[in-house]
């Protein structure tokens, strides 16, 4: 028995599987006809018996189980692979029959691995919605398609070498592992379990999963809350960089208008771009102790790993919040702090599995990117086209497929959705979230200020995603709650933030 209320023989037969017939084909979403029909036929998921498990972050015992599924949904000869799925219990007595499904980001990431996001943004979703957290294929417990990289990767030319050995190493067809036949999964997964009502979180690439489900699926699902969004139709990789070049222009224009980060810093802005000016015929030398190990180095960056560091410390505010000291010391040749701010975002990704990274990013993004127009879009931003280049070549050593033409139209639904953005977020800014807006015309897009990549979690957020998965009534949320929310103190020495910022008497 997978849910709390009793499922009769006659509710199970009517229960949807809604997989996708012929997913490569497929141009347009399930008629409620077809899916009446594929019940009859299919059965390419079986129900599984779940046992008492626990989720990383949570406290409260879990129920898991590992569900064999088609390789190829359209050859059956090709074997199945095991598609690991947690199901969290709600915590108060009258539980809902439409859960809260988790989508996780990346792409790349398993949802199994968001406990503690779930702890902390759905504590109200769980007062009576159970949470289902399913590893997608290639991910985590799911066939991960993991690669082997080196810790000291300075040189992204070396990715096309890197991907082919990572491809060679899995002895299965990589192709088979794109957003489609995930989602697939899933659909298939969430119906074996005996729900025909899903309610969906995305986060990040996560937010492009929901929208395949719900063009695919409009029928199964009840809502979505979508945070850190990426439209089906917006080209990553085009926006990407005018997303970091924001970021960084709000990271100068705060610090300018704080005290002491103005006073210790008085020439950020000049000073970074002067920095990243002048990498652009030379590395940048570090010198120092490994911020882990402790062992003495002397390391040469060439400009793209230095940006890079700078890019991804964006994500986070209090990541962000070091980066004038870090700049700072950089220019004098002590890349210490830099160097431990990419430390800390390697221990974020190493979770990732690069081989699902690939066969999603290569077909869904790069193949549909023209590396001239953004070459030219991207010029005058600090990453230019440094971020399509890195995923470009490492495509060029995997293996993938394009998705149906339909992934990369625009979505058009009257479903109630939640759409979130943080203010300083550099990857998915609130453009992002404007230009979804358009198509969506029973949503609602709260830009949360002094926040990064993805908001959940941020001040009264979670009651506001609570409200809105049991009432469905986006206009209603008083977001007034948020406003308080500001950006993290800076750092302005290695003692830490000053007094002035963080409002503690002198």
């Amino acid at each position: 028995m997978y849910k709390t209320r009793e499922t009769t023989a006659n509710q199970k037969k009517h229960l949807w599987p809604l997989a996708l017939a012929a997913f490569a084909l497929l141009a347009s979403p399930v008629s409620a006809q077809q899916l009446d029909e594929y019940v009859t036929t299919s059965g390419a998921v079986k129900a599984e018996t779940l046992e008492p498990c626990y989720v990383a972050g949570v406290s409260d015992r879990a129920r898991c189980a590992t569900f064999q599924v088609p390789l190829n949904y359209e050859d059956p000869a090709a074997g199945n692979i095991g598609i690991f799925a947690a199901i969290l219990p709600a915590t108060g007595t009258e539980v809902k029959d439409d859960p809260l499904l988790i989508l996780a980001g990346g792409p790349g990431s398993a949802a199994a691995d968001y406990g503690r996001l779930v702890h902390s943004a759905f504590a109200k979703v769980r007062e009576n919605r159970e949470i289902i957290l399913i590893d997608h294929r290639g991910t985590g417990k799911s066939h991960k398609l993991g690669c082997d990289l080196p810790g000291d990767l300075t040189d992204f030319t070396l990715m096309t070498g890197l991907a082919r050995k990572c491809r060679e190493k899995h002895d299965v067809d990589v192709r088979l592992f794109g957003l489609e036949p995930a989602m697939r999964d899933i659909a298939e997964i969430t119906a074996a379990m005996g729900y025909d009502k899903l309610n969906l979180w995305g986060g990040s690439y996560g937010t492009r999963a929901a929208a395949l489900l719900i063009r695919r699926f409009p029928e199964r699902i009840r809502s979505a809350v979508l945070d850190g969004v990426l439209a089906p139709d917006m080209a990553l990789f085009e926006s990407a960089p005018l997303g970091a070049e924001r970021a960084l222009t709000k990271l100068f224009d705060d610090c300018e208008q704080d005290v002491a980060c103005n006073r210790a810093f008085p020439d950020f802005r000049t000073d970074t771009r002067d920095f990243l000016d002048s990498l652009t015929d030379k590395d940048f030398i570090t010198r120092g102790l490994d911020p882990i190990t402790m062992a003495p180095y002397d390391l040469a960056l060439p400009k793209y790993p230095v940006v890079h560091n700078i890019r991804a410390a964006l994500y986070d505010p209090n990541a962000a919040a070091i980066l004038p000291l870090a700049l700072q010391q950089a220019q004098s040749g002590n890349g210490n702090i830099l160097a431990a701010l990419q430390a800390t975002i390697g221990l974020a990704v190493d979770s990732m599995a690069l081989g699902s990274t690939l066969s999603i990013l290569c077909g869904d993004e790069i193949a549909r990117n023209n590396g001239n127009l953004i070459a030219e879009v991207s010029k005058d931003t600090f990453t230019e086209d440094s971020y399509f280049l890195f995923w470009q070549t490492a495509c060029q050593g995997w293996d993938y497929l394009e998705p149906p033409a339909d992934v990369r139209a625009p979505l058009v639904s009257d479903l109630p959705i939640l759409l979130l953005s943080g203010d300083l977020d550099p990857v998915t800014p609130p453009s992002n979230g404007e230009y979804w807006l358009k198509t969506l015309t029973n949503a609602r897009h709260i830009v949360v200020p002094g926040t990064g990549h993805i908001t959940s979690m941020a001040g009264c957020m979670p009651s506001l995603i609570g409200d809105f998965v049991e009432e469905l009534d986006s206009s209603g949320l008083d977001a007034s709650c948020l406003d308080k929310i500001k950006r993290p103190a800076f750092v302005t020495s290695v003692m830490g933030p000053s007094r002035e910022q963080t409002g503690d008497e002198q």
